[in-house]
């Protein structure tokens, strides 16, 4: 599972840029689970504004807040920003709402002793997810 990502925005580029960084973690999580969102902008003052393609927030209008994966599939969560010159910024993080933990899917979930991302065996994990001894399944 994905731990998070942080974007760092480099603030030479043009005049406009008011945002410094986000932070997204984590950015897959099963439906009905939270996502923790972070953001800092240059300076204090601007309207903030966060967005989705689908869920909801806690508070959108927070530097710092909660997205809730309420609807299942791939979404863009996007952090936004308008000064008092009306010079805008924002930032897009792609997230994952419903994975579903399963054996073979390469990731080592609650209940599983190994999950090597197949089901094949004699390889040390059986299809079971669980450890097998001399690479006996």
């Amino acid at each position: 599972m994905s731990l998070g990502v942080e974007v760092d925005i480099d603030l030479a580029i043009e005049t406009c840029e008011l945002i410094t960084g986000v932070t997204v973690l984590p950015l897959e999580v099963f439906v009905g689970g939270e996502i923790a969102l972070s953001a800092t902008v240059v300076a204090d003052g601007p309207t903030l504004l966060w967005r989705a393609t689908a869920g909801s927030f806690e508070d959108p209008t927070a530097a710092n807040t909660l997205y809730f994966c309420d609807v299942g599939g791939e979404h863009v969560l996007t952090f936004a920003t308008i000064d008092v010159r009306g010079c805008t910024d924002a930032v897009e993080v792609p997230v994952v709402c419903g994975y579903s933990p399963r054996c073979g899917d390469g990731r080592l979930d609650p209940g599983e002793q190994c999950d090597d991302g197949n089901s094949l065996p004699a390889d040390g994990c059986s299809a079971h997810c669980l450890n097998s001894i001399g690479g006996v399944d």
